[in-house]
């Protein structure tokens, strides 16, 4: 499996620079400006815009979703975590196929279904990022079997093709869009190929929860300092091992996101599957002061073959 493994990382590296070359080969489609909203803004800076307001409209006017919300029921366990239940038998009748897999780190596939080969309506906004004296383009798309109200996906650099493998540059990313929403309830999620991961083409999922959840408010202890930028906390109380982090406002996301990445990296490198999750809460340690952007790391054990 090393042998295996070490393997993919070179064909990626390689794939990537190709596709960074020559924009070719993966079914990717320019970004025409033109045809969908933009929302630009400069790294570490928030743009004037209600972005809730913003996806949500979004949302509501596509008409390509595959079913209508209409047979979801939510339940609140009881119980000390307080575990929310959905039951949505049509996202398990009406999604898309999942692909296969086998390892964490899978080239990227230009063959079968990716984000690229979407119907360009399923597109709703794109993201136009200013850093580091260059601009990055960035795909938001709805998710055409939703968990819920506003469920839709994040493509960071759809013209890379690149595989569902967690980056700084994305964590950076999805940080800075965090920080701009005003729902407590708006979490950014993301899952690791063997973790069900259901498509090999990097994505993250937007979502608006309105039940409370454990990892707003579960307590944790700080086991260490990375890079003098921020602690590494451990989950204390909470009913799976992980690791938990925190940021306090847009201008942090760099800083933070190369903390997190830092206890990402391992687990790629050791090869165990993850799962992430972002979202407002407490502080870990000083519940009572300003809420931040928690986020959370959850190893896994491998789930090999397709996703349910």
């Amino acid at each position: 499996v090393s042998d295996e493994l070490e393997m993919c990382k070179k064909i990626n590296k390689v794939l990537i620079i190709k596709r960074t070359i020559s924009g070719e080969g993966c079914g990717f489609a320019a970004l025409d400006m033109s045809l969908h909203p933009v929302l630009e803004y400069h790294s570490g800076s928030k743009p004037v815009i209600d972005f809730d307001r913003f996806i949500c409209t979004l949302w509501e006017q596509s008409e390509l979703f595959r079913y209508k919300l209409d047979d979801v029921t939510i339940r609140i366990l009881p119980g000390k975590y307080g575990f929310v239940l959905q039951r949505n038998p049509k996202r398990l009748t009406h999604r898309r196929i999942p692909h296969e897999m086998n390892l964490l780190q899978q080239p990227f596939n230009p063959e079968v279904f990716n984000f690229n080969k979407i119907d360009s309506k399923e597109v709703l906004f794109n993201v136009r990022r200013h850093t580091d004296g260059k601009v990055e383009d960035h795909r938001v798309i709805i998710n055409v079997s939703p968990i819920n109200y506003g469920h839709c996906l994040l493509i960071p650099h759809p013209h890379l093709c690149l595989p569902q493998v967690i980056t700084e540059d994305s964590l950076e990313l999805c940080m800075e869009l965090i920080s701009m929403s005003q729902k407590r309830g708006f979490c950014i999620v993301a899952n690791s190929l063997l973790a069900y991961a259901s498509v090999n083409h990097l994505h993250y999922h937007f979502l608006y929860i309105d039940q409370p959840l454990l990892a707003q408010t579960i307590d944790a202890k700080p086991i260490i300092n990375l890079h003098n930028k921020g602690h590494c906390y451990e989950l204390t109380e909470s009913p799976m091992p992980g690791f938990g982090f925190q940021m306090s406002s847009i201008s942090s996301a760099r800083d933070c996101a190369r903390i997190v990445f830092s206890v990402i990296d391992v687990l790629l490198q050791e090869n165990i599957p993850h799962n992430i999750l972002m979202i407002r809460g407490s502080p870990f340690s000083n519940p009572n002061d300003s809420p931040v952007t928690r986020i959370i790391v959850t190893p896994k054990l491998p789930a090999i073959g397709k996703s349910n």
